[in-house]
């Protein structure tokens, strides 16, 4: 484990429309919430709020899952990081689409030069959920959240209607590979990817929460470190997130900017490889 501190290395990816990283921090999607500050996306937790929980199961009230089949806002919150990170995806690619036809316009800059309100992102991210990426009420879809094939059929449909370059997307591509050629492959895919402005996103997910659990870093020295999870980092079993960029270190170690609920945050490549599976993948577009 090295100390954290100055950390040598570059980036080798990263999504060309959000900025330069070799310049200094780059946005993802610009969402302004109400407390006026800029966010990188959509965060499901916003959907928690105005729920009306009833009295907790051991006073005789309905269990989480119960709550989650009462309330679909409810289950948006609980289950929805997979939607959240589909819509996050497809209004990047929707903003970029949009400014590389008037990229002849003078008047545009390369730069983020406008952002989206919360009011804005949920009346979108809610249409969206309904007609494409809804989480059903049955135990298996609380447990799993959106369907790995539910992503597939909705994101092909989307890069059809909008005629984009690509239109071919598989979950988990490369499954049939031993773990060590998925690693080596999985990680072509998300550099190749990012360098043609598509952000990857992707799963973590663990059968042992107590035991396995990945940590979101705050930073890129905290990352590259490797420590245990500290001041503002997160730790998360299951989850899907979005990857942003790619940092190899000196040693050859291999970090990951992600955002999730809208932040950014870095995580360590070997930790999310050890894991690959069907659960555990990215979602390839190509």
């Amino acid at each position: 484990m090295r100390e954290e501190g100055k950390l040598e290395g570059k980036w080798i990816a990263w999504l060309r429309g959000a900025g330069d990283l070799q310049e200094g921090e780059a946005e993802y999607l610009p969402v302004r919430g109400r407390n006026g500050f800029l966010q990188h996306g959509g965060n499901q937790n916003w959907w928690m709020e105005g729920h009306k929980a009833q009295a907790p199961r051991e006073e005789g009230g309905p269990s989480k899952y119960q709550e989650c089949r009462r309330d679909e806002r409810y289950r948006l919150a609980n289950c929805g990081c997979g939607v959240i990170a589909m819509i996050n995806l497809e209004m990047y690619l929707e903003r970029q689409k949009e400014r590389s036809l008037k990229a002849s316009d003078e008047e545009q800059t390369t730069k983020l030069d406008s952002y989206i309100t919360r009011e804005q992102y949920e009346k979108i991210a809610f249409e969206r959920w309904q007609k494409c990426y809804y989480i059903d009420r049955s135990y298996l879809n609380y447990v799993a959240g959106l369907y790995p094939w539910k992503m597939e059929r909705g994101l092909k449909e989307f890069l059809r209607e909008r005629d984009f370059e690509r239109k071919k997307v598989k979950w988990a591509p490369y499954l049939l590979h031993s773990n060590g050629k998925q690693s080596e492959l999985v990680l072509e895919t998300i550099q190749e990817m990012l360098l043609h402005d598509y952000p990857v996103i992707f799963s973590y997910h663990t059968y042992d929460p107590k035991k396995d659990k990945m940590t979101l870093y705050s930073s890129l020295e905290k990352a590259a470190a490797g420590g245990p999870a500290s001041g503002t980092d997160e730790t998360i079993n299951s989850h899907y997130m979005t990857i942003l960029g790619v940092w190899r270190c000196d040693d050859g170690e291999i970090l990951l900017r992600v955002e999730s609920w809208g932040r950014i945050y870095y995580v360590r490549y070997d930790v999310f490889a050890k894991k690959l599976g069907f659960a555990s993948n990215i979602l390839r577009i190509w």
